[in-house]
């Protein structure tokens, strides 16, 4: 389950909870094989990824839907700290919200059981980019779960 945190000012927040072990779920966002094989909102497809995972590497990837549309987003990798802290810019190229450059910042912390995910995207430059990305966001993490319980 997902849970919406109280949000700053154009900031999206969440945290989730997963029964897999910290390195797993890390290693899911820093992995370009596991990556591939969950990211993006349930339904569509990881497509032209590319993921140099290191501080000041690009990342780029697309998402493409059942429809065929892509949704293409870059970035650059800001701070990587194994098994607890991913930060990195996003910028979406075609097919998103928006056109400005946030931060993506995503902790891991091993509870019992599992682990927790917190997640912190923004600053949007409108009231709109937090609420649409919740539902990109939520839904990807709801494609993660699926992955991480295989």
């Amino acid at each position: 389950m997902t849970v919406a945190v109280a949000e700053e000012k154009h900031v999206l927040r969440l945290e989730r909870d997963f029964r897999a072990p910290v390195e797993k779920v890390f290693a899911a966002f820093t992995n370009p094989k596991h990556f591939s094989q969950w990211w993006g909102p349930e339904g569509s497809q990881a497509a032209d990824i590319i993921m140099d995972v290191s501080e000041g590497g690009r990342w780029h990837t697309a998402m493409v839907n059942k429809v065929g549309e892509k949704h293409t987003v870059e970035g650059v990798y800001k701070v990587i700290a194994p098994f607890g802290r991913l930060v990195f810019t996003w910028r979406w190229v075609e097919g998103g919200v928006g056109s400005e450059e946030t931060t993506v910042e995503l902790t891991f912390t091993s509870i019992e059981g599992g682990t927790r995910l917190n997640l912190r995207h923004g600053v949007f430059d409108s009231e709109e980019g937090a609420p649409a990305h919740n539902m990109g966001w939520t839904s990807a993490l709801n494609s993660l779960e699926t992955f991480l319980a295989a």
